[in-house]
């Protein structure tokens, strides 16, 4: 059976990756939202605690100092653990259980042999993943013999929504206080209005079909090609001096925003080691973590945008807790500390093996790849004596991403309380994030802004496989948003965004 699964390749033979559930990670430990209400489903101004700020850079430092090699109480690594290839969270009865649409569904045997793999599975073991397969996939109305075929009747007096793990198997200090997945996850409505089937129609014909696959080819290709370039400036141009200093900082920041936009989308397609080629890439502008935002960032961030299980507004937020004069120099020391040692021992606490060997190696290689590259870099300006220009670019680049992260999102904003039951996906995903212009070029910002500039269709259809795919379809979802009377806001200019 052919499964249209947009998260993978229906044309692949199916490569299955784990990781161990964690998500968004690099927020250190003490961060969590503090909300004028967080009963059941309400919004608030999630902030962390200005107490728990000291911890977070503390977490930082320990990182840059070399401490905590992932190890376990007993001095013992958990890496890689053959024993646990292809088992679930080891929660009890119901470690390969899914909660969707109302029912339970035990895909042990069909994470295996899922078309993208078992990594998108891994992590979200006793969650909600209804938004996953209604969201994620082209055509969700053909699972429907595939769920039929793993549904589990629970026994006698158990709720499907009692199977549900309460902290979404993430750190509880990225979730708000007394977050509780049962009450608080997201429930769409996706038979409702009826805007995705609408805006399926629209991108569902051959020519829009075509016109997707040729924007994904020439989004490898051009980013492919700014990589490469990006190499170019970073040891050879600096070797022989061949631009100034300033300019080779400024085409630095240029051009890890742009390979950062490549590593972006591939973090969303599926996890064969092939059609992902440039998921790891997403690190390079010194923010992302591609070993763990696969869960934070795709499963997590993205399925249940603004609301309570939203674990971004935690880590993006809690900075703002550190005293202003304090807030630029901590900040920049924990992110160092995670760049220099932080994520390279994550990389063995979080990726057990592939079922296939060879494929878990290859996986492994490509995110080694992207942090010792960035590693070299580094020494590779020490040996040059560019070091303190690295610095500059390093702490500029750190600080333009996360300008650019927060502002597609109005994370700061107070919600009004809402139960987040019965939501229209096209309409929530299009009210709750930003479209931000730099050169007004949308083919251009697509990279300046690590693609973030045609963030709206991105959260409408996550599916996508390249930021042209989305401004292809960017049109579409304006017309769906007219026919349903939903208000598309003026793109937001990056520089009156941040002042």
């Amino acid at each position: 059976m052919r499964v249209d699964c947009t998260l993978c390749s229906p044309h692949l033979r199916p490569q299955p990756l784990g990781l161990l559930p964690c998500s968004f990670r690099g927020a250190p430990p003490g961060a969590y939202f503090s909300s004028p209400d967080h009963s059941a489903g309400q919004g608030g101004h999630w902030l962390p605690g200005g107490h728990q700020a000291t911890m977070m850079i503390m977490d930082g430092i320990s990182m840059l100092l070399g401490k905590g090699k992932g190890k376990d109480k007993d001095g013992k690594g958990k890496g890689k653990d053959k024993e646990k290839k292809g088992k679930g969270k080891g929660k009890g009865p119901f470690a390969d259980h899914y909660y969707v649409d109302g029912k339970i569904y035990n895909f042990a045997e069909w994470k295996l042999i899922h078309p993208g793999g078992d990594l998108f599975f891994a992590p979200a073991s006793q969650r909600d993943i209804s938004a996953a397969v209604h969201a994620y996939h082209e055509n969700p109305e053909r699972l429907k013999p595939i769920l039929d075929k793993y549904e589990v009747k629970l026994p006698e007096g158990k709720e499907p929504r009692d199977i549900l793990v309460k902290d979404l198997g993430v750190p509880t200090f990225i979730l708000p206080p007394d977050f509780d997945a049962v009450k608080h996850v997201p429930i769409y409505d996706w038979e409702g209005k009826g805007f995705m089937k609408s805006l399926r129609k629209k991108i569902g014909t051959p020519d829009m079909k075509k016109r997707i696959r040729r924007a994904d080819f020439w989004f490898d290709v051009v980013g492919a090609a700014l990589f490469t370039l990006h190499v170019l400036i970073s040891f050879p141009v600096l070797a022989y001096g061949m631009l100034p200093c300033w300019l080779w900082v400024f085409l630095q920041i240029v051009l890890r925003q742009a390979v950062a936009a490549l590593g972006h989308y591939h973090c969303h397609r599926t996890k064969n080691g092939i059609l992902d080629w440039g998921d790891a890439l997403f690190d390079i502008q010194y923010i992302g973590a591609s070993v763990i935002l696969t869960d934070g960032h795709v499963m997590l961030h993205h399925l249940y945008t603004e609301t309570p299980a939203d674990v971004k507004r935690t880590v993006f937020n809690f900075m703002l807790t550190l005293p202003r004069l304090w807030r630029l120099p901590l900040f920049t020391l924990q992110k160092f500390g995670e760049f220099f040692s932080g994520h390279l021992f994550r990389i063995g606490l979080m990726l057990p093996c592939y079922e296939d060997a060879e494929k878990c190696i290859q996986k492994e290689l490509q995110i080694r790849f992207a942090r010792f590259y960035m590693l070299f870099e580094l020494y590779y300006c020490y040996r040059t004596g560019y070091l303190h220009w690295w610095v500059v670019q390093f702490c500029l680049c750190i600080w333009c991403s996360m300008f650019q992260i927060v502002a597609s999102h109005d994370f700061e904003v107070v919600r009004e309380q809402d139960e987040h039951r019965g939501m229209d996906w096209g309409i929530h995903q299009v009210t709750h994030s930003l479209d931000t212009y730099i050169t007004g070029i949308r083919w251009v910002d697509i990279w300046l802004s690590a693609g973030l500039s045609c963030h709206r269709v991105h959260h409408v259809l996550p599916y996508q496989r390249s930021g042209f795919a989305n401004i292809v379809c960017e049109d579409a979802v304006k017309e769906t948003c007219k026919e349903f009377d939903v208000e598309w806001m003026p793109t937001r200019n990056r520089r009156r965004n941040l002042s």
